[in-house]
């Protein structure tokens, strides 16, 4: 925008000092064409009859023939020697930055000879007077426009980014305590829809982390708190009072298959808790072999028990997707 309006203002002030030059030219033409016709040419000798600078008090006129002034207006010997010159070529124009007059020369015509010159002048200052107000007020003008359109701008972009601020404050507030909410604008048409349903999507995602977090913290603590109450318990009746070294012994047993039992239960639920986040191929099994290892893995636990575990196979061939360690680290400590 400022580049722009920094444009526009060269290019008026350009036009206008052109405008204004070719207006001091006409006028040098017009007050030339007007002395030549009070301008009588007899023999070799002109005569002036009526006054070059009638009517108008600052015209500057000059009317010289054979290199002789015949008429000079009552101005400055530099400017007799500038006209006198600019006479001497027959035509043409010229300006003298000392006075800031631009003169025109026009040579006096009679059946094919010139018969002598006419010189008009005129100030140039008025028309730079005009110039210089013009550029001041057209740079002011340019200034005020550039801060309107800042406001105006800054107005139209607060106005079309409330809407945005708004979904995001919204968004943000029900991140931390309503992760239910939706925007629901239906299809993404524009761009405020377009960002109602990215929210929504985030909102999606952060709500299924939460729930999954949740889920899991509480799986951990359910499948956690058996084997970890099992283990104090042995601990505790163990340190009751003295016991044979064989008791002791057996409760150490019983608290390491505990333990063991812990691990593979932190090791299947984190595992679990790795498959549904992960991305990629998807690890499967036949679901048989997993079933068979797993309670292969139990069967010294059964046999202590005097538990029989019986597994019925059916003629499908059946997969589980799940990695085939994983399905056993799942299916053991319900076997268990």
């Amino acid at each position: 925008v400022l580049g722009m309006l920094a444009l526009l203002v060269a290019g008026f002030n350009l036009s206008l000092r052109s405008s204004l030059d070719n207006d001091v030219d006409q006028l040098l033409q017009a007050r030339a064409q007007a002395t030549l016709q009070g301008i009588d040419v007899q023999g070799a000798r002109l005569e002036v009859s009526e006054g070059s600078d009638d009517g108008a008090g600052d015209a500057l006129v000059w009317v010289f023939s054979g290199g002789k002034a015949l008429e000079t207006p009552q101005v400055s010997d530099r400017l007799n020697e500038v006209a006198s010159q600019l006479a001497g070529l027959g035509k043409g124009q010229t300006d003298d930055p000392s006075s800031d007059i631009r003169f025109h020369a026009q040579p006096v015509v009679d059946s094919g000879t010139t018969a002598g010159t006419v010189v008009t002048g005129v100030s140039l200052e008025p028309y730079e007077k005009t110039a210089d107000r013009a550029l001041v007020a057209s740079i002011v003008l340019a200034l005020v426009m550039l801060v309107l359109i800042g406001i105006t701008t800054r107005m139209v972009v607060d106005r079309a980014l409330k809407p945005v601020s708004v979904m995001t404050e919204e968004a943000a507030n029900w991140s931390e305590h309503d992760l239910d909410r939706r925007f629901n604008e239906g299809e993404p048409t524009d761009e405020l829809t377009r960002l109602a349903a990215t929210f929504d999507t985030m909102l999606d995602r952060m709500a299924y982390m939460v729930r999954h977090e949740r889920i899991f913290s509480a799986e951990l603590s359910h499948e956690l708190r058996t084997p970890l109450s099992a283990i104090a318990a042995e601990a505790e009746i163990a340190l009751r009072k003295e016991r044979p070294a064989g008791d002791y012994r057996e409760s150490l047993e019983r608290i390491s298959e505990r333990s063991a039992e812990l691990a593979r239960i932190l090791e299947t639920l984190l595992e679990v808790a790795r498959s549904e986040v992960r991305t990629g191929e998807t690890e499967t099994a036949e679901l048989e072999d997993a079933v068979a290892n797993s309670v292969a893995a139990v069967n010294s636990l059964a046999a202590r028990y005097g538990v029989d575990i019986e597994v019925r196979t059916g003629d499908e061939y059946l997969l589980v997707q799940v990695a085939s360690d994983t399905f056993g680290r799942m299916l053991g400590p319900i076997l268990e």
